[in-house]
């Protein structure tokens, strides 16, 4: 019964109509090594340095290296019908478009980063360990962060008409 339930689930994914929710959908997976690649980033530099300001710098951009290729991954997935033609994928136009994706988010991003960073930094400086002040500062800065950007890719094209 599981296994039906979890067939169903995956077909429900996979067909989803509704490209907003496919773009918050792409966001929360993507979600997960987002926080992971962050905890890594603070508990690794930690191991190397005291200074704060680079742990909490080096944590967001670890963020971004693991993240970013998942959510592009599963952007790429959902949109086969723009990126994939008979059987080939259009590397070029995944490659521009995912430029199209960082610059377009930019201010999102770019808020993003100043307030995650700002914030870890803020709270190693309050005694949190750095995998607290990471995880903390996304729980904090992510809602934000997605207030921000969903809008944004949709004036932008990013998330394409919900009809086709």
């Amino acid at each position: 019964m599981a296994r039906r339930s979890s067939k169903k689930s995956q077909e429900i994914i996979i067909k989803m109509k509704n490209k907003t929710l496919e773009f918050v959908k792409n966001m929360g997976v993507s979600a997960i090594p987002f926080v992971l690649g962050g905890i890594a980033g603070a508990e690794l530099s930690d191991l190397v340095t005291d200074n704060e300001k680079i742990i909490s710098s080096v944590s967001t951009a670890a963020q971004y290296l693991t993240a970013y290729p998942v959510f592009i991954a599963m952007h790429a997935r959902d949109n086969r019908d723009l990126y994939q033609t008979e059987g080939k994928w259009d590397k070029k136009r995944l490659a521009v478009d995912t430029l199209k994706i960082l610059f377009s988010l930019g201010v999102a991003e770019a808020a993003y980063i100043v307030g995650r960073t700002g914030l870890v930094d803020y709270l190693l400086h309050k005694d949190f360990s750095s995998a607290s002040a990471s995880v903390t500062a996304d729980l904090i800065a992510t809602p934000f962060y997605a207030i921000v950007a969903i809008p944004l890719a949709k004036k932008t094209g990013i998330i394409r008409s919900d009809k086709k």
